[in-house]
């Protein structure tokens, strides 16, 4: 439980906030929002009587719910959310979609027993959270709040429960495989919780540690979607027995486990199935009355059904004991919302697709997850280890990682198909998906857009840094748009301007939205017109040079692909953009970047940046490349754009935000970015 993390007790309450957003705009701003409000308002009720998913739904904001704590699985395989007090929560299993609004599955629990002298003298549900009392009324829910620890460290955390009045301190440690240039552990849908018991007293006692998980991920349109189905399994040789429930989500074929494995010579595993909307009274008097399950649970509603598995040991006093267990979910064939293709998530790559794959996954995790343990340990201790740097920094630098779990990551394995329907995919980007997937996330949990890029040009550095062919893969996806077009009508909500979803020569916005079908419908980002956004491109540009520094070892073949690109950008930038042919850019007078509520008039310091950042990357870029006159080219054309920068906007003291709007004389935090990602 030591050491940097985020710290909280179970009785932990978000502190009130007393900023004040700006949530009030003035007379004239408001006048000027109203058209686009209206045009929203339209496009939305549409969207709703088509049962499509708004790609941001301003009439129905999310409420942040402050218990989330590290969640659980590896990347692109779907996540499943844990509260720091306990729970679980926020299941993400349907690609691209996260349910934030699911609070913590009340069936989904460990649960703790202890016995004494062939009795049992305590018994409750491990968990601080407060639940409704509708269902599952015979389970204790009353663990005081104050007796809980947590500690997170992503991809790991430590749940401390002091049980006082019998000497006894449970630990539950749960370990996911996230682990820097590791793609196949890092794919998997699997957490592993090992619970370290600790007996303080003179009292021996039997412990059992029981785990209960039921279909579904706590949203009611599937708790009784399909039929379910329980499997007891036990894999010889391994000490490894588990239950599997298979279930539909969406549609979607997915299969639970719960298993564990016999690290004490002396404990007892059993399973069994419960009804979760029932008072639950059978699983837990079994307990109760034996510390362990006897019957595997009476016939149930094949429509609804939970599944539990335990451990029991013996913890002597002054001793200690532990135990294992694993959750893994199998949901390897996905379709987003517009059903248009069947994906396979990129883990199946490694394990097939066969219900069985679980138990064989749920076996792995259990085996391997002291190694993955060590090789977390070994990529954050250079940081944790580090005197120089505060413990808050530490905690931030891999919390914030979270999001490549908890993001609706998607990765998918490539299928030759692909090709079929997208026309603008290349060769080199099919040698990089065959090798190591596709991948995608979302910009956040309520803007429902896959790899908005504006955005992924910041987020892009925890990629490199940690899983830099993915950050390739991404890349290359990008590359392959540019000189494409999509010539589907779109009406920007904003302008109210008709214009193609996706104009030759610009970078899209996103891959498109999860409700529908991103990768094939890309751009669903619609305030704007972004074929005339000023930042995209620029940073399209500046990502393809550092990725090859980062990544290709020398090979030139990534920046070959990406060239014709590259020069089309610089070409199309000076002739629509550079108005007094000063050799840098012009805003348009409207959110034209992706600050896409501020107006930007004449040149700015932010895209200003990014554009002699954009002139200087393709300088190089043309000197790997051997293109003597390019190179030259961009050289004069930086050397210009460079002077009138500082004669627009250095007023002796500071950059100017731009040349001619109301802000003009306001410093922007953000507005050197391109020197900053050319030092970075």
């Amino acid at each position: 439980m030591d050491g940097p993390g985020w710290l909280a007790r179970g009785d932990f309450k978000a502190p009130e906030s007393h900023r004040k957003p700006f949530n009030k705009p003035t007379f004239r701003q408001a006048l000027a929002i109203i058209p686009m409000m209206i045009r929203y308002i339209v496009y939305y009720l549409r969207a709703w009587w088509e049962g499509r998913v708004r790609f941001i739904d301003f009439l129905s904001l999310l409420r942040h719910k402050p218990f989330y704590g590290v969640p659980c699985g590896g990347i692109g395989c779907g996540g499943i959310g844990r509260d720091f007090r306990g729970g679980f929560c926020k299941f993400s299993l349907r690609p691209g979609i996260v349910e934030q609004r699911v609070g913590n599955v009340k069936a989904d629990q460990f649960i703790v027993t202890v016995r004494s002298e062939n009795r049992t003298v305590y018994q409750k549900v491990l968990t601080a959270v407060d639940v409704e009392k509708k269902t599952l009324s015979a389970w204790d829910f009353s663990f005081p709040a104050s007796d809980l620890d947590y500690r997170g460290l992503y991809p790991r955390s430590w749940t401390r429960y002091n049980i006082k009045s019998l000497g006894l301190v449970l630990t539950c440690r749960q370990i996911s495989p996230v682990i820097p240039h590791d793609y196949e552990n890092t794919s998997m849908p699997a957490t592993v919780f090992v619970w370290d018991v600790e007996n303080k007293s003179e009292q021996n006692y039997d412990v059992t540690i029981s785990f209960t998980f039921r279909n579904g991920t706590g949203d009611k349109r599937w708790n009784q979607e399909g039929h379910c189905a329980s499997e007891p399994f036990q894999i010889d040789g391994d000490d490894v027995q588990g239950i599997a429930l298979h279930h539909t989500i969406c549609d979607m074929p997915c299969t639970y486990v719960l298993a564990t494995r016999q690290t004490n010579s002396n404990a007892f595993i059993s399973t069994s199935t419960f009804d979760p909307s029932s008072d639950g009274e059978q699983i837990w008097n079994e307990l109760l009355d034996n510390g362990h399950f006897v019957s595997h649970g009476k016939s149930h509603d094949p429509k609804e059904l939970g599944v539990a598995i335990c451990s029991q040991f013996d913890v002597t006093a002054q001793g200690s004991a532990s135990a294992e267990f694993a959750l893994v979910w199998h949901m390897p064939l996905v379709r987003f919302g517009g059903k248009k293709r069947l994906y396979k998530r990129r883990y199946a790559h490694f394990l097939g697709t066969e219900p069985d794959a679980a138990k064989d996954l749920a076996r792995r995790a259990l085996i391997s997850y002291a190694d993955w343990e060590q090789k977390i340990e070994q990529w954050q201790a250079p940081v944790l280890e580090n005197s120089n740097v505060p413990d808050w920094y530490k905690s931030a630098l891999f919390n914030e990682l979270y999001f490549m779990t908890d993001g609706g990551s998607l990765w998918m394995e490539f299928d030759e198909s692909w090709r079929q329907t997208e026309a603008q995919m290349s060769d080199y980007s099919v040698r990089v998906f065959k090798e190591f997937g596709r991948f995608g996330y979302l910009e956040s949990w309520e803007y429902y857009m896959i790899n908005t890029y504006d955005v992924h040009f910041y987020a892009s550095f925890a990629l490199l840094s940690n899983w830099p062919q993915l950050q390739h893969s991404l890349q290359a996806d990008f590359t392959d748009q540019v000189l494409h077009t999509d010539n589907r009508d779109m009406v920007s909500l904003s302008e109210n301007k008709h214009t193609v979803v996706k104009t030759y020569g610009c970078l899209p916005h996103d891959m498109g939205h999860p409700g529908d079908d991103p990768w094939l419908l890309p751009n669903a980002y619609m305030l704007h017109d972004t074929g005339d956004w000023k930042d995209l491109n620029l940073k399209f540009v500046l990502t393809a040079y550092r990725d090859h520094l980062h990544i290709m070892n020398g090979d030139l073949a990534f920046l070959k692909q990406s060239y014709p690109s590259i020069e089309r950008i610089i070409k199309d930038g000076l002739a629509h953009w550079d108005i007094d042919g000063d050799g840098l850019i012009e805003n348009s007078g409207f959110p034209d970047q992706t600050y896409d509520i501020w107006v930007m008039k004449g040149s700015s310091a932010y895209c200003g940046s990014l554009w002699l950042a954009a002139l200087q990357s393709a300088r190089r870029i043309a000197e790997l490349l051997d293109k003597k006159e390019d190179a030259d080219f961009y050289e004069q054309t930086l050397n210009k754009a460079r002077k009138a920068f500082v004669q627009k906007l250095w007023t002796g003291d500071y950059f100017k935000f731009d040349e001619h709007s109301s802000s003009s004389e306001t410093v922007m935090a953000d507005q050197l970015c391109g020197y900053w990602f050319l030092q970075a």
